[in-house]
């Protein structure tokens, strides 16, 4: 991606979100004042969590790559903010890929670090959107979580069928070898051991992001006096990630739906302010770090 591409992908998509967020609070008649009255140390600590998961990601990294803290630390904030303007919140893999084959100088390591990541950070919030919306189908009779249940249903089965079965990996890792014009005769995969090992591992740090998360939505809604139970935040954000599939950049639409199926308003706009514009600009710094660097070696 060029700077000029990179530049007006990132414009049509805070664009596209500006104008997301004017819809949707006209739709639920939010209240605008709220946002300028927020409390700033809430808002500054559902920043603060938001950004640690990505750090909890980078050390996860880390440890799975083998890459020192601060390099991982740049490689992540980078990615994420290649995320933040590709369609359903990803796309940033792809830089990951290129830090892991730059540094071991083969592809069967980084890879398989990079697909337990995704397991693990789609498995953990998508199980319980799916736990969720099964007990608002059946016991509530809620007909409207049938939408988060297929899109969390769709999110575990595609990944697992991805990173549990052979034949289906490899077709996903040509795939990306493809895109990054690396021809091959032979993928090799990495070994089976090793494998569920970092699954194992990536699928705790999930954990903890995932509680992070929801302690910054939690903190978001709390800093323009909405109330909402951590419980409720964890719900929320996990019906965020399962909707967020829609293919839009930053998941724009589906993430604001998931919030308000649990509690809409202007809750849900501070977070998308705080968790993307913000978080998006301080990205900034390590993402020219992270270009510097590169450039220099």
């Amino acid at each position: 991606m060029t700077p000029s591409n990179f530049k007006r992908k990132a414009l049509i998509t805070f664009g596209i979100l500006t104008l997301t967020i004017l819809l949707y609070m006209t739709i639920v008649e939010a209240d605008y004042s709220e946002l300028f009255r927020a409390n700033i140390l809430f808002a500054t600590l559902s920043l603060a969590a938001a950004l640690l998961s990505l750090v909890v990601s980078a050390l996860r990294f880390s440890i799975l790559m083998g890459v020192r803290l601060r390099d991982s630390v740049n490689t992540w904030f980078m990615s994420q903010l290649i995320s933040n303007i590709t369609p359903t919140h990803s796309g940033g893999e792809i830089v990951r890929l290129y830090v892991g084959y730059h540094e071991l100088k083969n592809l069967s390591k980084p890879l398989a670090v990079i697909f337990s990541e995704i397991f693990g950070d789609v498995i953990v919030p998508n199980i319980v959107a799916l736990m969720f919306s099964i007990y608002n189908v059946l016991i509530l009779r809620n007909h409207i979580f049938m939408i988060p249940a297929a899109a969390s249903t769709y999110n575990i089965v595609a990944w697992s069928l991805i990173v549990l079965k052979k034949r289906f990996l490899r077709k996903a890792v040509l795939k990306i070898l493809s895109k990054l014009n690396v021809h091959v005769e032979e993928t090799l995969l990495p070994n089976e051991g090793v494998f569920v090992k970092n699954l194992l591992l990536s699928i705790m740090f999930s954990l903890v992001k995932f509680v992070l998360m929801g302690f910054s939505v939690f903190l978001a809604y709390i800093s323009v006096s909405e109330r909402i139970s951590p419980l409720n935040s964890l719900l929320a954000y996990s019906l965020a990630m399962a909707l967020g599939i829609v293919p839009l950049p930053a998941g724009i639409g589906g993430i604001e739906a998931g919030l308000s199926l649990i509690k809409p308003g202007t809750g849900v706009i501070m977070w998308r302010i705080l968790s993307y514009y913000v978080a998006t600009l301080l990205m900034l710094p390590f993402a020219l770090t992270f270009i510097h660097r590169r450039i220099a070696i």
